[in-house]
């Protein structure tokens, strides 16, 4: 994402996962993605956009939903 010119924040923190979502709710990022076991094995991420969860997809897939946000932005 940084090599594509997006803005990237790791929450490497001892917080709990919910702990963690909620901060960045807070500081209201457009875009949370969770990366975890079940989908470093299925190569996916897991997005949350504006507090709601759209769910697992590739990255390809999130690339292609944030290209197209991006182009219809007004």
């Amino acid at each position: 994402l940084q090599q594509k010119g997006y803005r990237v924040l790791l929450d490497s923190s001892d917080n709990t996962f919910n702990k963690k979502v909620r901060n960045a709710e807070v500081d209201r990022f457009n875009y949370i993605l969770v990366i975890g076991k079940k989908e470093c094995e299925d190569l996916t991420v897991n997005v949350r956009k504006a507090n709601k969860v759209i769910g697992a997809m590739t990255i390809d897939s999130f690339f292609g939903m944030l290209k197209h946000d991006v182009e219809n932005y007004e």
